[in-house]
């Protein structure tokens, strides 16, 4: 029963999918921080994978680079690297002209 559900899983992609973001674990990872989801910063890496970290600072619309910890199937977590700002100039203040 047990090779039936691996094989079914496997043909489904199941398996692949909860091994995505695996070898991302120990890398460190540009991210644009979105917001506080839960008490932890989330962002997103260029190719749109979920990241969260904690820190006391407000990151929302600015870069942070994260040391990967852990990886799950749908997000990954990590460290702050050198808790240091990126850039200092959040997205949603810049100007943008209108168009029209």
């Amino acid at each position: 029963m047990k090779e039936s559900i691996e094989k079914f899983a496997e043909e489904h992609g199941f398996v692949k999918l909860t091994q995505s973001n695996h070898p991302q674990d120990g890398q460190t990872v540009e991210i644009l921080v979105e917001d506080k989801h839960k008490g932890r910063w989330r962002g997103r890496t260029p190719q749109s994978k979920l990241v969260f970290f904690d820190d006391v600072q407000d990151w929302k619309g600015k870069l942070a680079q994260v040391t990967v910890t852990w990886t799950g199937p749908y997000s990954m977590s990590g460290e702050l690297e050198g808790k240091s700002l990126v850039t200092s100039t959040p997205l949603d203040s810049i100007a943008l002209p209108l168009v029209g």
